[in-house]
């Protein structure tokens, strides 16, 4: 059986140095910063 890709949805907090989300993301991986989600919850 062929192996199955699933993408990875992180959530990063502001604890989070932002070099890691970078890398995070460069790598695929889909990345919700704390900053953010606070924009989408103002608007």
């Amino acid at each position: 059986m062929p192996a199955t890709l699933m993408p990875a949805s992180l959530y990063m907090d502001v604890h989070v140095p932002m070099s890691i989300t970078r890398a995070l993301r460069r790598r695929g991986f889909d990345i919700l910063t704390f900053r953010l989600a606070s924009i989408v919850l103002l608007h």
